[in-house]
């Protein structure tokens, strides 16, 4: 077996003999999903069921060309991956191709996010694939930094954006009480959460004490708080692309935790006690940064 092979038969066994039930209204069953809400009602308007690789792609219609100039497409999953230019992320920078499971609520989030954030994505999609071409060619096995980066915040990023800095400071310094008690009037008016990460979006279908986002900082100003949906995502997706270019020693250390579901509203009993649970809602061990 090779060293290729042994990903894509774990990939096999793990996930391509698993269906998950389709729920074409899954949207209205928490405000987390706001971010991606134009690109599934246009994705599922008639759709009573999963939808196909088609429509998929005619979501995103050719309009998504990746850093090497490839448009993005979505794609069976290979069952075959003996070189590096098959896997994952190699394909997507080589020939466009995301590959994608179908009936999988996991897939089905990371084709909403391409159309959501499809800059991002793409750059995403070039740092994972320059880092690990670099350790493939040097004939390292660990995965370095960058890689570790992408990964965290592809599956499980959230963008915290907010016009006063001092909120973003609470979430820095592990504030939790303050951001989310003393402050809740905050959100949508001066703080916006918006995930980004596809299996943070699958987890929000069962949602349970514990599910913890990694979080980048956008401070904006007050109009983006007048903007609709698309127009938001859209001016957070480039801004997004010059933060994550900016950043020096791109790492997991540069993503924040943040307790999602202590979002106001983003959880049905957010009591006293579900506040006052250190389990979850941790205090800080680092300064702020």
């Amino acid at each position: 077996m090779g060293k290729y092979e042994t990903y894509c038969q774990l990939e096999k066994i793990d996930l391509n003999k698993h269906t998950d039930i389709w729920n074409q209204k899954f949207y209205q069953t928490s405000p987390l999903y706001w971010p991606i809400i134009p690109a599934a009602t246009k994705l599922n308007t008639t759709s009573e069921t999963w939808p196909e690789l088609a429509e998929y792609n005619q979501l995103i219609d050719n309009q998504i060309k990746n850093a090497n100039d490839k448009y993005i497409r979505f794609i069976s999953q290979s069952n075959q991956c003996d070189k590096f230019e098959e896997e994952y992320e190699p394909r997507i920078y080589y020939n466009g191709e995301v590959q994608t499971r179908l009936n999988n609520w996991h897939d089905y989030f990371q084709v909403l996010v391409w159309k959501t954030f499809p800059k991002t994505k793409t750059l995403l999609n070039r740092i994972h694939f320059d880092a690990s071409s670099i350790r493939v060619k040097e004939k390292v096995k660990q995965r370095g930094s960058k890689e570790n980066f992408v990964t965290l915040f592809d599956e499980c990023g959230t963008i915290f954006v907010a016009s006063d800095p001092s909120t973003i400071s609470m979430v820095k310094s592990f504030e939790w009480d303050r951001l989310f008690v003393e402050n809740q009037h905050l959100f949508t008016e001066t703080i916006d959460c918006m995930v980004f990460g596809h299996a943070m979006y699958e987890k929000a279908l069962k949602p349970y004490i514990g599910m913890t986002t990694h979080c980048l900082f956008l401070q904006v100003e007050q109009h983006y708080f007048r903007l609709n949906t698309k127009e938001k995502t859209e001016y957070i997706d480039d801004l997004l692309v010059r933060l994550i270019c900016k950043i020096e020693n791109l790492n997991t250390k540069s993503l924040s935790p943040l307790p999602i579901l202590g979002v106001p509203g983003w959880y049905h009993d957010q009591s006293e006690d579900f506040y006052s649970n250190q389990s979850y809602f941790r205090p800080g061990r680092r300064k702020e940064k």
